[in-house]
């Protein structure tokens, strides 16, 4: 009995840039972007040329998986009026919530070195809103603030 061997296409890795290079945080180009990013298929089969080109196609789709929801969000939120963006976030389930009139009230530093924002929000129901428990402003969560509708 003779095993038949598979045949693995050789695989290119020819990044454009360094990933390592990348910033954390996305650009306003690539959330505005509609261009598909520079991503690596994950490999079913074969190996990876080196260990560069794994941590690279992880990085990226790792990277892209975070952006893509904020892109999305955003999108959509700008197609909408301003009442219906809150209702539109809701209904949609998106990963990105959307509040009106939020002003900065100044900056500080805590005890253990970490930078603070100090925010005022305004609320257009009269529902009170406990902001000390607030998930959606925890600790290291992205908040991004536009004064044009990005």
């Amino acid at each position: 009995m003779q095993f038949q061997q598979e045949i693995v296409p050789k695989i290119e890795f020819n990044p454009s840039n360094d990933f390592r290079e990348q910033p954390v945080h996305p650009s306003l180009v690539e959330i505005r972007d509609n261009e598909p990013p520079e991503l690596s298929p994950i490999l079913e089969k074969g190996q990876f040329v080196s260990l560069d080109h794994y941590l690279d196609t992880n990085w990226r789709l790792l990277r892209e998986d975070f952006i893509c929801d904020l892109r999305i969000g955003l999108k959509k939120i700008k197609e909408m009026d301003k009442k219906d963006k809150n209702l539109l976030a809701k209904k949609e389930n998106l990963a990105v919530s959307v509040y009106n009139e939020v002003f900065t009230m100044g900056t500080f530093a805590t005890s253990r070195g970490y930078f603070g924002l100090e925010l005022k929000f305004v609320m257009q129901s009269k529902k009170h809103r406990s902001w000390v428990n607030a998930r959606k402003l925890l600790y290291g969560q992205l908040l991004i603030f536009s004064n044009d509708n990005f």
